[in-house]
């Protein structure tokens, strides 16, 4: 009898949740896909690898605003940062990293 007591009980509540647009499993994915997207972007326009036509190419510290030649101590070493063209970071606004 207790298992058709606890029928009564949680039936009327379970169709309720379904009846007012409970967490559908289209929810659920949706949610779930914002979360991944959001957690595993990484920061903005990050090139880890040096492009292949790497002629005229710098390191831009996104950071710092600073960019650096190749040959330089940094140029593709620092932990936030992408490879552009010096005249576009120039444009951008970056500014060439002082030598010390």
């Amino acid at each position: 009898m207790q298992g058709r007591t606890k029928l009564r009980i949680l039936l009327p509540i379970a169709a309720a949740f379904v009846l007012s647009g409970g967490m559908t499993s289209a929810k659920i994915f949706a949610q779930q896909n914002a979360n991944t997207a959001s957690t595993n972007t990484p920061g903005p326009a990050v090139s880890p690898t040096q492009p292949a036509n790497s002629s005229g190419m710098v390191w831009v510290n996104l950071g710092s605003g600073a960019y650096y030649k190749p040959g330089s101590r940094y140029y593709g070493k620092t932990k936030r940062g992408k490879y552009m063209l010096e005249d576009d970071a120039i444009r951008a606004g970056y500014h060439a990293a002082s030598k010390k």
